[in-house]
């Protein structure tokens, strides 16, 4: 240790001017990456227009990727006031469970109401599916079926349904496991 140094106390100041410089550097580090997948919002696999290389393999027209574009930006809109109510009852659940005494009635009629919210998802992301899948070719749907136990993921649609693995995914991760990448 340096001279000046011996003896003296590391005040809790110098620690916390020591951590929020930390904190500072890998914010900007975080920052400066590229945004991906689809907290990104629409397009973003790369450059603006590209598509997803599922859509690619697929050789999707201009109007197929129109459609399923539409198809999907109302399975989002569906979805998110189902989603806000079953985010705000997992959350009503998880108060009730924190009690000293939960109330066993309360967490039983919460998590009805919770299987009904993930059913009513579930149904919606078949009719993506089936609303994407309808606006494909007859070879294209063959084609689907070479993609792997998954079928390649062809559209997000609510919570990552379209045609790819689903609301729970199905494999190890992103890049990872059979399919396309995601």
């Amino acid at each position: 240790m340096r001279d000046w140094m011996r003896g003296k106390r590391v005040t809790p100041w110098i620690v916390a001017v020591a951590a929020l410089g930390l904190v500072v550097s890998v914010a900007a580090v975080g920052l400066a990456a590229p945004p991906r997948g689809r907290a990104a919002g629409p397009g973003a696999w790369g450059a603006a227009g590209s598509v997803p290389p599922v859509w690619q393999a697929l050789g999707l027209t201009d109007q197929q990727i129109s459609q399923i574009q539409e198809i999907q930006t109302k399975a989002y809109q569906e979805a998110a006031p189902i989603q806000q109510q079953l985010l705000a009852k997992r959350q009503e659940l998880a108060l009730v469970l924190r009690q000293a005494q939960p109330d066993q009635a309360k967490a039983k009629s919460l998590l009805q109401e919770i299987g009904q919210l993930q059913q009513k998802l579930a149904e919606q992301r078949l009719q993506t599916q089936l609303a994407i899948r309808a606006v494909l070719t007859d070879e294209q749907k063959a084609k689907i079926t070479t993609f792997g136990p998954y079928g390649g993921g062809l559209g997000m649609g609510p919570c990552g349904g379209g045609l790819g693995r689903g609301y729970r995914g199905g494999g190890m991760g992103r890049m990872m496991g059979p399919g396309w990448g995601w």
